[in-house]
């Protein structure tokens, strides 16, 4: 998974010799929040992060930039995004370290138990 603007933005935060709850602090957004940006994945949901303008902005004055250069990083990487089935090895096993094989078997299973319960309905 690309995520070159969460790379930037921790580079450019440990560079200012800030911890996330201070860099939060500076942009008036959640460390858990500027953590998911980092990473580039909301670890509770194990989504893609979608950064809003809003908090583009924010983190753009916080860096003392452009909003328009973060726009630019953010949609270089939305331009490499992953495809759904490496989104989902993430998803389901953290480290996205499962075989084709494997996800597979798991597609497979899911649509069993979709199957299923549409039949019980």
């Amino acid at each position: 998974m690309n995520n070159g603007l969460g790379q930037y933005i921790k580079k450019r935060r440990q560079s200012m010799g800030m911890s996330l709850r201070e860099f939060a602090n500076l942009c008036g957004i959640s460390h858990t929040h500027i953590d998911s940006i980092e990473k580039g994945v909301d670890m509770r949901s194990g989504r893609e992060v979608n950064l809003t303008s809003a908090t583009i902005r924010k983190l753009a004055a916080a860096l003392g930039m452009q909003e328009s250069e973060l726009i630019k990083m953010n949609v270089q990487d939305q331009a490499q995004l992953p495809s759904n089935d490496e989104a989902l090895k993430f998803a389901l096993f953290g480290d996205g370290n499962i075989s084709d094989e494997m996800l597979e078997e798991v597609k497979s299973f899911a649509r069993f138990i979709k199957d299923r319960e549409q039949h019980r309905s």
